[in-house]
């Protein structure tokens, strides 16, 4: 259950503070909405400019708290909008993030260290954040098994035995429909590169047989 409160943090990276000061509503923005967006601000005792107080984290700098998890800063960003073909899905890489977690207290890093299945984490650690789409381009329903692997710049292998969690694990997409979602790993902190391999897709239901075992890696640069 922790771990499905920690995604649905993360993925929306939403809190109910008001806003004040010089501190930024993403509140309704996207990755390409943000670079019009303006901040209006009102007389009161200035806040930190990069404080998102409302809604996702979108341009580096940019950081938010939350009860259960510390500060959250964006690191660092990538949008490649890439497709990658495994079979009768095609995944897109919408964007990904890379992410500093504070952690204040043993409960946060408690719940940090059970989200990720990591119980080696420091109260400061990193991690990216892959938001993905999964289009089933076929006339029959299938299902998605989870990421086969995540390779780090250094060539460390991220897979599903630790320190990452893909919420499409095990998800059903219904014929000409698609549904996104996202995976989370543990990475240092000076990650600048993820090669990624979408893993297997099968039938949802009769002998659930294999459509496709993996997909071809995709290379994604962060800045």
């Amino acid at each position: 259950m922790k771990k499905l409160l920690f995604l649905s943090v993360v993925t929306l990276s939403t809190l109910t503070l008001a806003a004040c000061g010089n501190s930024v509503d993403n509140s309704g923005k996207s990755n390409v909405a943000d670079k019009s967006g303006k901040v209006v601000s009102k007389k009161k005792a200035k806040k930190d400019s990069k404080e998102v107080t409302n809604g996702p984290l979108l341009k580096v700098g940019q950081w938010t708290t939350e009860k259960d998890t510390g500060k959250l800063t964006l690191m660092k960003i990538a949008t490649p909008k890439l497709d990658v073909p495994n079979g009768p899905v095609t995944f897109k890489i919408n964007d990904v993030k890379l992410f500093k977690e504070e952690t204040k207290n043993n409960d946060q890093l408690e719940y940090s260290k059970e989200a990720f299945s990591a119980s080696s984490l420091e109260k400061t650690f990193y991690y990216v954040q892959i938001d993905y789409t999964m289009n089933n381009t076929s006339n029959e329903e299938v299902q998605y098994n989870g990421i086969n692997s995540i390779v780090t710049n250094d060539g460390t292998q991220l897979d599903l035995d630790g320190q990452l969690q893909d919420q499409g694990l095990g998800d059903k997409i219904a014929p000409k429909a698609n549904k996104q979602t996202i995976v989370l790993a543990v990475v240092k902190p000076d990650t600048s590169e993820l090669k990624v391999t979408f893993g297997e897709v099968g039938q949802s239901s009769g002998d659930y047989t294999t459509l496709s075992e993996k997909s071809e890696t995709a290379t994604v640069t962060l800045k």
